[in-house]
């Protein structure tokens, strides 16, 4: 779509170019959360190290609603994207 209605990236409005970083900022937080947080929590799990488990936990919870805010923010920016630029 980007390439047959706008010829590319390049020709964007602005909220387009700013929901596209959005994205990439809710995977690249997606991962951290995947092979840090979430793996030292399983790990702590296993050896039944419930504080540990708890403390990760906390982290996941801040991470995912970090990654709820700024899907909000992308959902509105879509929705809205035609009359702010």
């Amino acid at each position: 779509m980007v390439f047959e209605g706008f010829s590319g990236f390049k020709d964007l409005p602005v909220p387009y170019h700013i929901m596209h970083g959005i994205a990439w900022l809710m995977i690249a937080l997606f991962m951290h959360l995947w092979f840090a947080p979430y793996a030292r929590f399983k790990k702590a799990l296993e050896s039944d190290d419930v504080p540990e488990a708890g403390k990760n936990l906390n982290q996941i919870r801040i991470i995912v609603t970090t990654n709820l805010w700024l899907g909000l923010i992308n959902v509105l920016l879509g929705a809205l994207g035609g009359f702010l630029g």
